[in-house]
């Protein structure tokens, strides 16, 4: 079942406004579990994170997902800053780290990739580390890659 055809069987069986009062609540998977449907969602890997602040607040890395899957999205300033894009150079590096984060999406379901994990990695200023350890990178690519995936974090505590 995909995850269109759950949401199907939750408008059937909640009412529209139950389902509006949830999703600005940020507890739709309450809903779906109010309803019978937690063992179908927990089917969707990651489904419960990135519902747990949606519509108002959502990780950075499913920001990054959206921007690097789908060609006509637009780089926001958190991903810009958060995944390095803000240290590209040229053109051909801005295309070649959207192209490696690509690549990772691509391995969500198939090797230990976890975007959470990558977002984990992101505030722990360690991209290019988690990546390293999913992805085999050439010698020359270590360096580039090395620079493009800084960021500031981690912050200093105030």
């Amino acid at each position: 079942m995909g995850l269109g055809a759950l949401y199907r069987q939750l408008l059937d069986r909640c009412t529209f406004e139950e389902f509006c009062v949830a999703f600005e609540a940020s507890s739709i998977i309450a809903l779906f579990d109010h309803h019978g449907l937690k063992p179908q969602r927990e089917n969707f890997h990651n489904l419960e994170d990135v519902l747990s602040g949606s519509p108002h607040v959502n990780k950075s890395v499913w920001d990054l997902k959206q921007f690097v899957m789908n060609k006509d999205m637009r780089l926001i300033p958190s991903v810009n800053v958060d995944y390095g894009f803000m240290n590209c150079r040229t053109p051909d590096e801005y295309t070649e780290l959207k192209a490696l984060y690509k690549q990772l999406f691509e391995l969500e379901h198939k090797t230990s990739f976890d975007p959470v994990e990558l977002h984990n990695a992101a505030i722990r200023g360690k991209i290019f580390e988690y990546a390293s350890g999913v992805l085999k990178f050439k010698k020359g690519q270590k360096k580039l890659y090395t620079r493009l995936m800084r960021n500031p974090y981690p912050l200093a505590e105030y």
